[in-house]
């Protein structure tokens, strides 16, 4: 007697690319994927949370290092003789100072901080994903996207951000032992060191607003990466952020800048401009695989899905 042979039921995921092909004979019911509309949420509130971590680090300076500097006026700008006694206390108050950034209460706030931005980031990236792939095609992956497949890459991003972000204070309080005792050693007066300190703070205040840029930016890269790829999508438009601020843009603010957005948002290497394949990439200033959100540090572009039907090969 013969067995009767059970009809396995397609993935999600196959049934997506069944559809593209399906809509790929229907050429009236095709059209490209539209950019998805620029989301800052991710990047301002990680800088917010930075910004709060410097702001924390200054007051806690202004609170317990300040008043040791000003203690000491009279012996660091006295008799060299004194000099040691003064240096060790004024060395003690910015350790307690430093000390304050690397407990086990830091650190976990820190890892919240991380996994928080990593969830938004997700959230918005996958969410962008969705909404392009609906207008295009009219199909909603809202229920098909799996978020274990992008566990590892998630993972790896938290852990990145915790050490990004207790590098911060790390970094600060190293340059600031720096400026505190050769400012005494040289007979500064502490409003003078307190002015060098308030450079210091911008410095670290530029720093943490780049972190929050480029690692969100780079994050959402990976993830449209990871979510276009699984859909089987296999090429992207690149999208520049489309201001003055674009690499490479003429009459922009980088017009010489190494690797050029603007250039690779518009350059055809056969697909149509500004379109490469998640297995190949952009190739620039002898750089290969270059993908939105990580031609260079800093890179704001983003990656629109191109479907099949969109390709030059495939009229």
């Amino acid at each position: 007697m013969a067995r009767s042979i059970q009809k396995v039921a397609p993935t999600p995921l196959e049934t997506l690319m069944e559809m593209n092909q399906a809509l790929y004979q229907k050429r009236k019911k095709r059209r490209p994927a539209r950019p998805s509309r620029k989301d800052e949420s991710v990047e301002v509130f990680y800088r917010g949370q930075l910004r709060s971590l410097v702001r924390l680090i200054n007051q806690v300076i202004a609170a317990e290092v300040m008043p040791v500097v000003k203690q000491e006026k009279p012996a660091y700008t006295g008799d060299a003789l004194t000099m040691d006694g003064w240096a060790e206390r004024v060395r003690a108050a910015l350790q307690a100072a430093a000390e304050q950034f690397t407990t086990a209460t830091f650190a976990a706030q820190a890892e919240r901080v991380a996994q928080d931005m990593v969830r938004r980031a997700d959230a918005v990236s996958t969410g962008a994903f969705v909404e392009s792939v609906n207008r295009a095609i009219g199909v909603d992956l809202s229920n098909m996207i799996d978020s274990e497949r992008l566990q590892e890459e998630l993972e790896a991003a938290v852990a990145e951000n915790i050490s990004l972000i207790r590098s911060i204070p790390q970094q600060h309080f190293t340059r600031l032992e720096s400026i505190v005792l050769n400012g005494m050693r040289n007979g500064q007066t502490p409003t003078t060191i307190a002015n060098n300190i308030r450079e210091l703070s911008g410095v670290t205040y530029r720093r943490a607003r780049f972190i929050a840029r480029d690692q969100v930016a780079k994050l959402n890269g990976d993830i449209t990466e990871a979510r276009q790829s699984a859909a089987g999508i296999t090429h992207y438009r690149a999208v520049d952020a489309g201001d003055e601020r674009v690499t490479g843009r003429p009459g922009g603010r980088y017009p010489n800048a190494k690797i050029k957005c603007w250039e690779i948002a518009r350059r055809d290497i056969g697909y149509g401009p500004g379109v490469y394949t998640w297995k190949e990439g952009a190739s620039y200033a002898g750089q290969k695989g270059l993908h939105p959100g990580k031609h260079h540090p800093g890179c704001r572009c983003t990656a629109t899905p191109v479907f099949e039907w969109e390709l030059p090969d495939r009229e």
